[in-house]
C-alpha cells in the first residue's frame, strides 16, 4: 500500500511525463545522457518490417557455402596441430603402459 506521500510523488511524476515535449531519447540503463532518435526512411521502415523474412534461396546457398569454406580453412589449419597432440597422446599411453608393466 502505497502512502499518500508516495502516491503524490506518483501522480506529479506521471504529470511531468505526459506533459514532456522534448526530444525522445534510448539511454542505455543506468544512464540517461543519449542523442536523439532519428526517424527511419522509407528504407529502414522496410528492413524493420521484413527483418524476420527467409532469404532467397541464392543468399542461403551463398551462406552454406562461405560457411562450409571457413570450416575447411580452420580444419587445415588446425591439422598440423591435431597430429601433434594425438601424437603426444599415443607416446603418453605407451610409457603409461610400459610403467604399468614394470609394477
Amino acid at each position: 500500500m502505497k502512502t499518500p506521500e508516495q502516491q503524490r510523488i506518483d501522480d506529479d511524476m506521471h504529470r511531468a511525463i505526459s506533459a514532456y515535449t522534448g526530444p525522445v531519447t534510448k539511454c542505455p540503463p543506468g544512464t540517461a545522457n543519449a542523442s536523439t532518435v532519428k526517424k527511419l526512411t522509407e528504407a529502414g521502415l522496410y528492413l524493420k518490417e521484413h527483418h524476420n523474412d527467409p532469404p532467397d534461396a541464392a543468399a542461403e546457398a551463398r551462406r552454406r557455402r562461405v560457411v562450409r569454406a571457413k570450416r575447411e580453412r580452420i580444419a587445415k589449419h588446425n591439422e598440423p596441430l591435431l597430429e601433434r597432440i594425438e601424437k603426444r597422446d599415443r607416446k603418453t599411453k605407451r610409457n603409461m603402459a610400459i610403467i604399468k608393466k614394470e609394477k
